[in-house]
């Protein structure tokens, strides 16, 4: 006797998205009668899903498939620009990227899954986070640790490697000759500026001693970045300056002018500005014995003293365009602006060299030397009037011309009139008197 089989069946065995009622086709192997006593249709489990999305190394992986999201947490330090996820979907499904394809997690990464003919889609938002676990550090702070000469009244800026916030405790100013507790500042207080960036402003209530040495303690966890790494901490130290004042003997000469916000060259937290010599510059400052009358930049008067301390921009040279020695040579690049004088003064030095020009105004600065310093300068239109607006407090100033290093043509340079204080030009061959300053 020959067992009946099915030869085949409609709809076939793979067809997916059949409809929900049709004809059951069943073609066996003989064709006589069939007795059936029971056919089973089971319900295949079928669907969209994500079932698993890992990568090699995770940490931690979670779906969300309300959200439609895969979220993979990646350890500290990974490259997220090649990544192979393991992809593994429902039943019946396919998943486009394939599974393990390398894919670039700096930005989320979709991936669409399809059941049967195409109809049925889901769509998931994968992202990769990587594993802060890199504290924050201190990059530069201002005062700058160690540092001299803090001006009693700044406030205390802190550079840190990346955002900070606020974590626990408190921050403490300590006089360093006794470790006594001067301010304690909650970190949550609003003296501290700037919660939730990487640049930290310490306003404290008072402003410091002059001349007195301090601590900044910042203790461990005071400041954590947006993953929670704690702060290690640190201890700063710094010196505040005396207090300094316009006509106050200091660095060689007297102080003519400290910068203010706006000036060039101004630093919030620091002092710096103007000296003057304490005198207007003599001939005798600088040398001894007859003066070189070889020397261009000499005047004939010199023979006899009676322009004594008062000296060219250039030099005597002025008939002959074509000598070496011309009084009206080109001095490029010079400025009127405050913090200019030294540029403008080696300006002029490379025109009319002080080895062979001695006795020019520039010259006369450049060799000048007092208390040990030797930086000294011929001042900018900008930083002469600045000593005019304080010669009272500065003293030793005469009512006459004084020469400046600003160039305003070719032929002629500024100068100032210490009586009334009006600003003007002309022949840099003409003879006035010099006051060097140096920074500070």
């Amino acid at each position: 006797m020959h067992r009946k089989r099915i030869i085949s069946i409609t709809p076939r065995a793979t067809v997916l998205g059949a409809l929900f009622t049709c004809l059951l086709l069943m073609i066996f192997s003989q064709a006589e009668a069939v007795r059936v006593k029971n056919i089973a249709i089971n319900k295949l489990e079928t669907g969209t899903s994500i079932v698993s999305f890992t990568i090699n190394g995770q940490e931690e992986s979670t779906i969300d498939e309300t959200g439609e999201t895969v979220t993979v947490v990646m350890p500290d330090g990974t490259d997220v620009t090649s990544l192979s996820p393991a992809v593994e979907v429902s039943p019946g499904a396919i998943v486009n990227p394939e599974s393990g394809v390398a894919q670039d997690f700096t930005n989320p990464v979709t991936y669409i899954i399809t059941f049967g003919n195409g109809n049925t889609q889901q769509t998931y938002t994968a992202s990769v986070q990587v594993q802060d676990t890199t504290v924050p550090t201190l990059a530069s702070s201002t005062p700058a640790d160690q540092g001299t000469g803090v001006e009693p009244a700044a406030n205390i800026k802190l550079t840190f490697s990346e955002p900070v916030v606020a974590g626990s405790g408190s921050i403490e100013i300590r006089k360093a000759v006794d470790e006594s507790v001067v301010e304690s500042i909650p970190v949550t207080d609003q003296l501290v500026g700037g919660v939730g960036t990487a640049i930290i402003t310490i306003n404290p209530a008072a402003d410091l001693e002059a001349a007195t040495a301090y601590k900044l303690v910042l203790p461990q966890g005071v400041f954590r970045d947006n993953a929670g790494n704690a702060y290690a901490g640190k201890t700063l130290t710094w010196t505040t300056q005396a207090t300094l004042a316009v006509g106050q003997e200091y660095q060689g000469g007297k102080i003519a002018y400290i910068l203010q916000p706006g000036d060039p060259g101004y630093v919030e937290g620091e002092t710096h500005g103007l000296i003057a010599a304490k005198q207007d510059i003599a001939y005798s400052d600088i040398y001894s014995g007859a003066p070189d009358t070889s020397d261009p930049s000499m005047r004939t008067e010199d023979n006899n003293g009676t322009y004594e301390g008062r000296f060219r921009w250039s030099t005597s040279v002025t008939g002959d365009a074509s000598s070496p020695h011309y009084a009206y040579k080109p001095v490029p690049g010079t400025s009127i602006a405050l913090g200019t004088g030294a540029t403008n003064t080696a300006a002029i030095l490379a025109v009319y060299p002080s080895a062979r020009y001695k006795y020019t105004a520039a010259a006369m600065c450049a060799n000048y030397q007092n208390s040990g310093y030797s930086d000294w300068y011929l001042p900018s239109k900008d930083e002469l009037n600045k000593l005019y607006l304080n010669k009272s407090a500065v003293g030793g100033f005469t009512d006459y011309y004084y020469w400046s290093s600003s160039v305003y043509n070719v032929d002629n340079a500024c100068y100032q009139f210490f009586v009334g204080g009006y600003q003007f030009v002309c022949y840099k061959s003409y003879h006035r008197r010099v006051r060097a300053v140096r920074a500070f």
